[in-house]
C-alpha cells in the first residue's frame, strides 16, 4: 500500500491498519465503501474505495486521497496527521470530510506538529465539533477549502492555529470559512503564534459567530468578553483580497459588564496587513438576560486593535454595526474600527455607512490618506488622527490636514457591493488624493480620471490587485497576479528573481511584461523582459510560462526590497494589473 502512486511518491509512516470492507455497514447505518477501523494510517485512498468510513481516532502518515472521495466519520472521532497527508480534490470533484451521522459531529481534522508541508487542496469539511481544522506547531497549505458548519467548545471554530515553534508561512488560498460557532471567541479562525505568519489570499470568511448563546457559567465573574466574531488574530497576519462580512460576536451576561469586541477582526499584540479586503456588516452585540441591569458594552463591530500594527490599503470597512439589549448603561464605539492601542496606517480606504463612529481611536496612533470617511451614522473620527489628502466628514470645515476635503464623495448607490461603495464621475475625490509620483492611479478601471490618486478604495497603485470581483466600476481587469517575496539569506550581488502566477479574464490581449526593483538607499531600475505577450483567454499561467529576473547586483545590501510585476497593453501601454511585494534581505553571506 506505500509507495508510488498516479500523484506523487507517498511519505509512508507506519504500517498501514485499513480494512477495505466493500458494501459493509457502519455503525451509524448506511452503506460504506472502506471501513476504516482506529488506528494509523498511509497509502491511497482511492475513488474506487469511496466512501471511507472512519469508526475511531485515525492516525494518517503518508496519505493521499483522490479527487471526488468522501471522507465519512462514524462518531466523536478525529483525523490526525502526523507525518503528511495530500487531499488534493478539483473543483469538478471536491474532497468531502463530514460526520456520516449529521447528528452525531466528528471532531475534525488535526494537523500535530507535522514535520512536511501537508496540502489539502479543493476539499469541503463540514459537521465538525472540536474545530474542522486544528493546527499545532504545523504548516499546512489550504487552497480552495470550504470550512462551514463546524463548531467549537472554546475558539477557532472553522480553523484554530496555534503556532509556538518556528518561524513559516502558512497560506490559505481562495478557501471560504463559514457558519461556524465558537463557544468563546474566533469564531471563524483564531490564530496564535509569536513567530510564525499565516497569509490569507481571495479567502471569504462569512456569518460566523462566537459566544452566541452562552451566559457566563460563574454568576460571581462581574465582567465577561468575548471578541472576533470571524477573525482573531495574536500573531502576523496579510489578508489581500478577501471578503470578512456577517460574522458577529456576543457578550452575554447576567450581572456586571458584557462587552463585546470586534465582531468582524480582533487583532491583538500582531502586525496585520489587510490590502483590497472588503469588511461589511459584521456585528459586535452585548446584551444582558435582565432588563436594566449591569452594562453593555460594544465596540469595534468591523475591527478592533490592541497593540501591534494594522496597516490597510485599498480596503472597505462599511456596514458594520455595534449593538446592545438590557442593560443598565449602554457604551458604543467605533463600528469601524476601533482602536484601543497600536499603530493603525489607513491609504487609499473606504469607511462608510458604519452605524456609529467610521474610526475611533482610544490610544495608539491612528493616520489616514487618501481615504473616504464619510456616511457613518455618528462622527467620521473621534481622537487625535493625523489625515491628509482625505474626505473626511465634518461640520463645517475640512478636518484639519493638507489635502483634506469635506464634500459629499457620491457613492454610485446605497448598498455594500462594490459598485454601490465606488464613486460616480462627477465626485470630488477624483484625482483630489496625495500628488506625489509614488501615489499615483495607475489601472483604468476601477481608477477614474488622469493620473493623480483619486481618494478611497479604488485609488492610487494598489487598486490594481482588485479582483474581477471587486474592481469598481467598469470592466475588470484583463489579468491578475499572485506572487510573493519571503524573507531571505542571500549573496551579494545576487539577482532577484520572481515566478508569478497570473489568470486573464475573457478579454485576452498582447501584453509587455515589466519588473522593476526599488533598493534600500531608494534607487528603482525597470527591466522589460517580454513584450506582445500572448494571452489566451481564460488561461492561468504559472512559473513555467513566465520567469523574471532582474539584473545583476540587485542585492546589494541588507534592508528592504520592493519588488513589482507589471504587465501594460502592447498597443495602449495601459497597465493591465500590477503587483507590489517586499522582500526583505535579512543576512549577506560571501
Amino acid at each position: 500500500m506505500c509507495g508510488s502512486s498516479r500523484l506523487m511518491i507517498t511519505i509512508c509512516g507506519l504500517v498501514l491498519i485499513l480494512s477495505a470492507a466493500k458494501g459493509g455497514l457502519a455503525q451509524g447505518g448506511g452503506e460504506c465503501g472502506t471501513l476504516v477501523p482506529p488506528g494509523n494510517v498511509s497509502g491511497t485512498w482511492t475513488l474506487a474505495g469511496s466512501p471511507y468510513c472512519v469508526m475511531g481516532d485515525i492516525s494518517a502518515a503518508g496519505l493521499i486521497i483522490e479527487p471526488g472521495v468522501h471522507v465519512l466519520v462514524d462518531g466523536p472521532y478525529e483525523i490526525e496527521v502526523r507525518t503528511v497527508i495530500h487531499a488534493d480534490g478539483t473543483a469538478a470533484d471536491p474532497i468531502v470530510f463530514t460526520a456520516k451521522d449529521p447528528r452525531v459531529r466528528w471532531s475534525g481534522l488535526r494537523f500535530h506538529r507535522t514535520p512536511a508541508a501537508p496540502s489539502l487542496t479543493h476539499c469541503r469539511i463540514e459537521l465538525a465539533e472540536q474545530s474542522g481544522i486544528r493546527i499545532l506547531d504545523s504548516y499546512p497549505v489550504l487552497r480552495n477549502v470550504v470550512i462551514t458548519n463546524c463548531i467549537s467548545p472554546t475558539r477557532g471554530a472553522g480553523i484554530n492555529i496555534e503556532i509556538q515553534v518556528g518561524d513559516r508561512e502558512i497560506l490559505l488560498q481562495d478557501c471560504e470559512i463559514s457558519d461556524c460557532v465558537a463557544k468563546s471567541s474566533g469564531g471563524g479562525l483564531f490564530f496564535l503564534s509569536p513567530s510564525a505568519r499565516l497569509k490569507m489570499d481571495g479567502c471569504r470568511i462569512v456569518d460566523n459567530q462566537s459566544n452566541p448563546t452562552l451566559v457566563f457559567e460563574d454568576p460571581h465573574r462581574m465582567h465577561f468578553d468575548t471578541f472576533g466574531g470571524g477573525l482573531l488574530l495574536q500573531g502576523d497576519t496579510k489578508i489581500l483580497n478577501s471578503l470578512v462580512q456577517g460574522n458577529k460576536c456576543v457578550a452575554r451576561q447576567s450581572v456586571g459588564i458584557a462587552f463585546a469586541r470586534g465582531g468582524g477582526i480582533f487583532s491583538t499584540q500582531a502586525d496585520v496587513q489587510l490590502k483590497n479586503t472588503l469588511v461589511l456588516g459584521n456585528e459586535a452585540h452585548a446584551t444582558f438576560d435582565l432588563p436594566d441591569v449591569g452594562s453593555d458594552i460594544s465596540f469595534g463591530a468591523g475591527i478592533f486593535l490592541v497593540d501591534g500594527s494594522l496597516s490597510m490599503a485599498n480596503s472597505v470597512v462599511a456596514g458594520n454595526e455595534n449593538t446592545f439589549f438590557g442593560g443598565l448603561n449602554h457604551l458604543t464605539g467605533g463600528s469601524g474600527i476601533y482602536v484601543d492601542s497600536g499603530e493603525v496606517s489607513i491609504v487609499n480606504s473606504t469607511i462608510t455607512r458604519n452605524n456609529d463612529e467610521g474610526i475611533v481611536r482610544n490610544g495608539g496612533s491612528v493616520s489616514v490618506m487618501n481615504s473616504i470617511v464619510y456616511g457613518n451614522e455618528d462622527a467620521a473620527l473621534v481622537g487625535s488622527v493625523n489625515a491628509s489628502y482625505s474626505c473626511i466628514e465634518n461640520a463645517s470645515s475640512p478636518f484639519p490636514g493638507d489635502g483634506n476635503i469635506i464634500g459629499d464623495p457620491l457613492f454610485a448607490g446605497t448598498g455594500l457591493s462594490c459598485g454601490d461603495l465606488a464613486v460616480t464621475g462627477s465626485s470630488p475625490t477624483i484625482d483630489a488624493g496625495n500628488p506625489l509620483g509614488s501615489h499615483r492611479d495607475l489601472c483604468f478601471p476601477p481608477s477614474q480620471g488622469g493620473i493623480r490618486n483619486d481618494m478611497g478604495a479604488f485609488g492610487g497603485p494598489g487598486a490594481c490587485a482588485f479582483r474581477a470581483s471587486c474592481n469598481g466600476p467598469g470592466s475588470p481587469p484583463v489579468l491578475v497576479l499572485s506572487f510573493s517575496m519571503p524573507e531571505s539569506e542571500v549573496s551579494m550581488g545576487q539577482n532577484l528573481i520572481v515566478h508569478p502566477t497570473l489568470t486573464n479574464g475573457p478579454d485576452a490581449r498582447n501584453v509587455d511584461v515589466h519588473f522593476w526593483v526599488r533598493k534600500p538607499d531608494g534607487t528603482s531600475t525597470v527591466y522589460r523582459r517580454r513584450r506582445n505577450f500572448p494571452i489566451p483567454a481564460n488561461h492561468q499561467f504559472t512559473r513555467e510560462d513566465l520567469v523574471g529576473t532582474a539584473g545583476a547586483g540587485d542585492l546589494a545590501d541588507i534592508g528592504t526590497y520592493t519588488f513589482g510585476v507589471r504587465l501594460s497593453d502592447a498597443i495602449t501601454g495601459g497597465t493591465l494589473a500590477l503587483q507590489v511585494e517586499t522582500f526583505r534581505v535579512v543576512r549577506m553571506v560571501p
